[in-house]
């Protein structure tokens, strides 16, 4: 991804996020899921398994864990960039409390490789205070207890709002 946005960048092209551009008015959860996943060209069947847990409880909860990602990247508009995806992380553990996502979050934050001054910038003035407001709005736990796939006719605007969730500022860069 990392290459993809430099290829982009130096290309001048402006990537613009279909999920946090302001098309989504009246789009069905499943439909920008369903867009995301044909953008980044990503496929949910292809994730490989969860490892090094013995417990089948706990394999399945880092399983869901993983499964929801790409769904709350659509939730929350934020795109599959390092950029993005520390914010996401930011968001998680506000939510979750997983020493994973507080690991990437701050490690991240701190010192990840591929992310400019600018963009360490924005992660701290921007999205992690975005990340503590929606996460403070949002019930402890509410992104791992949602039945997403229960949702997907739901509209997008509308399932965000039930979950407290408001779009990740979009910052041009």
């Amino acid at each position: 991804l990392q290459q993809r946005d430099e290829e982009l960048s130096a290309q001048n092209v402006n990537f613009q996020n279909p999920i946090n551009n302001g098309r989504t008015k009246g789009m069905t959860f499943g439909a920008a899921y369903a867009n995301f996943l044909e953008t980044h060209e990503y496929d949910p069947n292809e994730r490989s398994p969860v490892r090094f847990l013995s417990d089948p409880k706990l394999s399945y909860v880092m399983t869901r864990y993983r499964q929801c990602h790409d769904y709350w990247h659509v939730l929350t508009g934020l795109p599959p960039t390092v950029l993005g995806e520390l914010a996401l992380k930011w968001l998680e553990l506000m939510q979750t409390g997983l020493p994973l996502a507080a690991l990437s979050a701050t490690g991240g934050a701190l010192g990840a490789r591929g992310l400019s001054q600018q963009e360490r910038q924005i992660l701290w003035d921007v999205y992690l205070p975005w990340a503590v407001q929606v996460g403070g709005n949002m019930r402890q736990h509410a992104l791992m207890c949602v039945y997403y796939e229960e949702e997907l006719e739901t509209d997008l605007d509308a399932l965000r709002e039930k979950m407290g969730i408001s779009v990740a500022p979009n910052v041009e860069l």
